[in-house]
């Protein structure tokens, strides 16, 4: 595939910018808040964090104790089964999925959640399903700064 001249340049009127120039590794962590709703929309939990925006994520992960902080239970049958790979090579871990809003560029979406069922420390991730649907990323990796408009 390869990247063609368009016949006018586009303005992309970005909203939002994080630096993350102090960040480990200069990785793009942006801070995020996350929420869950009962059946009626009425606020269970809060859960803020730093996220590394990953576009090679196809899935948000987050630890086990981010789904406690949000009230969830794992063991509801509502929430499935989904095997985690690519963070350790050869390994997979044990994951559950489930819905759960995020705020990004001032807006709340909904999307699939992956919580790591083990007790280890887990690097927060931000993937693509959900996510990049609804909010325009653009990495400056010269400026080591990331921008966003929902």
């Amino acid at each position: 595939m390869s990247l063609v001249a368009l016949p006018d340049s586009r303005d992309i009127g970005f909203t939002h910018r994080a630096d993350y120039s102090s960040q480990e590794g200069n990785r793009p962590v942006i801070d995020v808040e996350f929420a869950t709703v009962d059946q009626e929309g009425r606020l269970i939990g809060t859960y803020e964090t730093g996220v590394t925006v990953d576009s090679g994520a196809d899935t948000t992960l987050l630890g086990l104790s981010a789904a406690v902080t949000l009230g969830l239970d794992l063991t509801d049958p509502a929430y499935s089964d989904v095997p985690i790979s690519g963070i350790v090579p050869g390994t997979r871990l044990a994951g559950r999925e489930a819905p759960v809003l995020v705020r990004l560029c001032g807006v709340w979406l909904e999307i699939p959640v992956t919580f790591v069922t083990s007790m280890g420390p887990v690097r927060h991730l931000l993937g693509r399903e959900g996510v990049f649907d609804n909010v325009l990323f653009a990495f400056a990796h010269s400026e080591q700064a990331l921008y966003g408009a929902a």
